[in-house]
């Protein structure tokens, strides 16, 4: 049985949310097939719990896609596979068959899977290449819940979500406020001195932005503005872990952002320093140096930047975090328009593994 795999059997988590996707999706129950109310019944969370703060069913559902895919790999002789598609809580169900002339010989498990297909209501029923059988009530409620969940799906996610949205996704529900919080630049004795006169600190660079980290921050207002998105734009040292718990945080800019550094230590590629070199690490090339900027050579010399644009849940402040920043200024402003372009963002979803 699915459910006492090792894939399944040791995560209480991950067993539970299958079990019940499953029986709701049997019974016909798609209403209860919803992010919030899969927090409630399954996870226990509060009736008005964030969603957008606390991603624990979608992170979920995202590993029992990888899981599921894992179990049928493993086990061809299941008759009836179950999928969970991306974007969906509500299960698929699907018939394999086995090719009557390679029953006996080994092959790939896509040679030996066949899905049943379900048309939707405006199609005729076509036939079904496949040996007789007698289809007992379980395969019967299995088809009929594939048949639902199908035109669900097509109603639903018929039209291909925007490149751009879809990335910034997690940190669009439930419209919470996002903060942006920037790099806080160096300051100078004279911008602590207590007397210095407002001229003073007007000429004074010290709590000037550079044009590149501007240009990152006007991205990421224009489309959260466009969105309707409610934003507020801080320095990193005006915040806490505390000022950032359960709100969706954009970190711009690295080795002058405290919180890009811790936030993203945890991470295979974070940012570090060694000396007046700051550069990319890669957790599992920990002596690799290849993506690093000098900071004692002249500016006007600096040809190439790096850098790193992530987003994740992080555990800590239980928020999705968007990173963009580079080891210079240059990479921040390339990052903040990596970030919020439909183009660039197309070619990335061809790279990805699916799902």
């Amino acid at each position: 049985m699915l459910l006492e795999n090792d894939l399944f059997r040791r995560s209480s988590r991950y067993s539970a949310l299958l079990r019940y996707i499953v029986e709701k999706a049997l019974e016909g129950d798609y209403g209860s097939l919803k992010e919030r109310t899969i927090g409630i019944e399954v996870f226990k969370r509060d009736i008005d719990y964030d969603t957008n703060a606390d991603p624990v069913v979608r992170f979920c559902a995202a590993e029992i896609r990888k899981r599921l895919a894992q179990y049928y790999q493993n086990t061809p002789t299941d008759s009836i596979e179950i999928a969970l598609p991306v974007g969906s809580y509500v299960p698929t169900f699907s018939h394999r068959l086995a090719e009557p002339d390679t029953v006996s010989a080994p092959v790939e498990l896509s040679e030996s899977r066949t899905t049943l297909y379900i048309p939707l209501p405006s199609e005729p029923s076509p036939a079904i290449a496949a040996p007789r059988r007698r289809w007992g009530l379980g395969a019967l409620l299995a088809v009929a819940a594939a048949l639902v969940a199908t035109i669900v799906i097509y109603r639903s996610f018929g039209q291909k979500p925007d490149a751009v949205e879809a990335f910034w996704g997690p940190l669009l529900r439930d419209s919470a406020l996002v903060k942006i919080c920037t790099g806080t630049p160096p300051e100078t004795s004279l911008n602590n001195a207590g007397n210095q006169s407002i001229e003073a600190a007007y000429l004074q660079g010290g709590h000037r932005v550079t044009l590149e980290t501007a240009s990152a921050i006007a991205n990421v207002a224009a489309f959260l503005q466009a969105h309707r998105e409610p934003y507020k734009i801080s320095e990193a040292d005006a915040e806490t872990l505390d000022s950032f718990h359960r709100q969706p945080i954009v970190l711009i800019n690295a080795n002058n952002n405290q919180w890009t550094l811790l936030l993203a230590k945890p991470l295979r590629f974070h940012f570090e320093t060694e000396g007046a070199t700051g550069y990319i690490a890669d957790a599992t090339r920990p002596q690799f140096r290849g993506w690093s900027v000098d900071f004692s050579q002249p500016r006007t010399r600096q040809t190439t930047d790096y850098a790193l644009v992530a987003r994740f849940f992080d555990p800590t402040t239980q928020s999705p975090v968007m990173l963009l920043a580079g080891v210079g200024t240059i990479g921040t402003r390339a990052a903040g328009e990596f970030s919020v372009s439909a183009s660039e963002l197309r070619e990335l979803e061809k790279q990805l593994p699916q799902g």
